[in-house]
């Protein structure tokens, strides 16, 4: 990992450097840069945004009608037993 080649050696020898990197003309024209669009969705593909609320909504009432259920259902239970 270190540039020295003992650790007791002196730093006395120049650092290597490396060779020039020699680029070669470019050989297609640049293209037009496309224009952007507008929709910053665009990172997300084509996901949809999930209306969480909406969903909870759904749930609240779900959850709310079983519940009446279960109370009638109790109640008629009771009722049956007091005849």
């Amino acid at each position: 990992m270190g540039l020295a080649k003992e650790p007791n050696s002196d730093f006395s020898d120049p650092p290597r450097e490396r060779k020039k990197l020699v680029l070669e003309k470019r050989t297609k024209p640049i293209e037009a840069a496309p224009a952007k669009s507008s929709s910053s969705s665009a990172i997300f593909g084509a996901a949809k945004p999930v209306d969480t609320a909406a969903r909870e909504r759904e749930i609240e009432d779900r959850l709310a009608k079983e519940r009446e259920e279960a109370e009638s259902e109790r109640q008629r239970e009771y009722e049956r037993k007091e005849r």
